[in-house]
């Protein structure tokens, strides 16, 4: 995926995050956000969470309705690994 001006793909996109790379955002939030505003984006991201999980139960459950396995709920779904900084 190339960027470009416009795009907000990568933005809303739900994709793996390696350890060593989830381990660097979590040190670089807790360095920026403190008190309200660092509780306000981690509640955003809990939401986010469990919206995700909702989501891929969903996948889920359709998949196998439809006779798919469970590693096959489709594109945007299947071996996903969502990863907020609360969740770190």
């Amino acid at each position: 995926m190339f960027c470009r001006e416009k795009c907000s793909d990568c933005c809303y996109a739900i994709f793996d995050m390696p350890l060593i790379e989830a381990l660097y955002l979590k040190s670089r939030f807790l360095e920026k956000f403190f008190g309200k505003e660092k509780n306000e984006l981690l509640e955003i991201a809990d939401k986010t969470d469990r919206a995700l999980v909702k989501l891929k139960r969903d996948a889920y459950k359709k998949s196998a309705e439809r006779g798919g396995s469970a590693g096959n709920c489709g594109p945007y779904v299947s071996g996903t690994g969502t990863l907020s900084p609360a969740g770190v």
